[in-house]
């Protein structure tokens, strides 16, 4: 009776300890996953060089000097591109994309900061879809990372939905 007791206290523990490695690895390694397989890119794409001037935010640098100070140029832009038209109007070069399962959503701002962001949290309600982002963490010591304000644009791919409005919002 004392050998089986042994056998099965040892079978407990060897389930605990798998339990507890399983749990360790979903903490230290899993991401979360986005709703809609939204994730951000972030390289292996190139503007139409009219596209990016004709999409400048207030404030942005002007390329010639100056910055941007004309009120025709909003502060932010929320663009939705699911058709191959816009995306050839909008991209020189750009990943693979099926237009028949997926989309891409854009956040245009000024910003001096060279930081990259991370997805937050993504909602969809009545044909309109709100991303929350947040700054991407680093590890260890951040360099500076200011410069010249610039329109900057973050770039979402995700699944093909039937929306009319995009809204990006930054969470501190």
């Amino acid at each position: 009776i004392l050998n089986k007791e042994v056998k099965n206290e040892m079978k407990l523990r060897k389930i605990i300890l798998m339990l507890t490695f399983v749990l360790l690895i979903c903490l230290t390694g899993c991401k979360k996953t986005m709703p809609y397989n939204a994730r951000i890119i972030n390289d292996n794409y190139e503007f139409n060089e009219e596209y990016i001037i004709e999409n400048k935010t207030f404030g942005a640098d002007s390329k010639d000097g100056h910055y941007i100070d004309d009120n025709t140029f909003p502060k932010e832009r929320m663009i939705i591109i699911n058709d191959e038209t816009s995306f050839k109007n909008a991209f020189k070069t750009f990943e693979k994309i099926d237009f028949t399962k997926e989309m891409i959503v854009m956040h245009a701002f000024t910003t001096a900061s060279n930081s990259e962001y991370e997805l937050k949290n993504i909602k969809y309600n009545e044909k309109k879809l709100t991303i929350e982002y947040i700054t991407k963490k680093t590890n260890g010591i951040n360099p500076p990372n200011a410069s010249k304000p610039d329109t900057k644009w973050l770039i979402v791919k995700l699944d093909s939905l039937d929306i009319d409005e995009v809204n990006f919002v930054f969470c501190a």
